[in-house]
């Protein structure tokens, strides 16, 4: 395939599952649906924004393995890393990268390790 073929179709798979997210995210946060009685994107838009209103890595571990879409998971376990590396403790932060895929690991190992990165 062409590379410009391939970067449109990882662009527009991301910027849909982004969508994707937003939607269902959106509905799961007015209240805590169970999870488990929805299907497909609906169910991970669901777990992604209980791993969002998570308040530990514990619990964001438990989470990130029941998000079948690898977009999904990977989108809900960066904005996680994000929002709480300051206070993530390494090797809770290194068990999280882990979850992701290989390409998005590096990019989350990366911001942990680098101090100018968590402005």
């Amino acid at each position: 395939m062409r590379p410009e073929v391939e970067r449109f179709e990882s662009f527009f798979r991301r910027t849909s599952a982004c969508a994707l997210i937003a939607l269902g995210a959106c509905g799961a946060a007015t209240g805590d649906k169970d999870c488990e009685a929805l299907v497909a994107i609906e169910h991970d838009g669901c777990v992604h924004a209980r791993v969002q209103r998570a308040s530990t890595a514990t619990e964001v571990l438990e989470l990130a393995p029941t998000i079948h879409d690898a977009l999904v998971r990977d989108a809900a376990l960066l904005q996680w890393v994000n929002a709480h590396r300051k206070s993530l403790p390494q090797r809770e932060g290194q068990a999280i990268c882990a979850l992701l895929s290989p390409r998005e690991q590096s990019a989350c190992n990366r911001r942990l390790n680098a101090p100018h990165l968590s402005r």
